[in-house]
């Protein structure tokens, strides 16, 4: 059998995960025939470990889903280090102001 094949035949860790979590009509981790998807699925988990979103039990389950998902925590993440970017300026130029008068 190919690559796939294995993964979803014999018992592992992988099939046991997909028999109890593949949701039908969603991104199909196993096989070759879907690289692309598997990629953005990839790409979910790796987005939402880097931003520590988390794992929560709402996922997405479409490849749609999971682009949408993909466009929008790297949007927020983004919001998100703007926001606090600019929190730590303001801080900033309170304390210049403060040891510039002390001067």
């Amino acid at each position: 059998g190919t690559f796939g094949s294995a993964l979803g035949e014999e018992a592992n860790w992988i099939s046991n995960w997909y028999e109890s979590s593949y949701v039908e009509g969603g991104i199909n981790p196993i096989g070759w025939q879907s690289d692309i998807d598997r990629y953005a699925l990839s790409l979910f988990w790796s987005i939402q470990s880097l931003t520590s979103i988390g794992y929560g039990n709402i996922v997405p389950v479409t490849r749609l889903e999971y682009y949408f998902a993909n466009i929008l925590m790297l949007v927020s993440g983004s919001f998100w280090a703007f926001v606090i970017g600019n929190l730590v300026s303001i801080v900033e130029h309170m304390y210049s102001n403060r040891t510039s008068y002390k001067r």
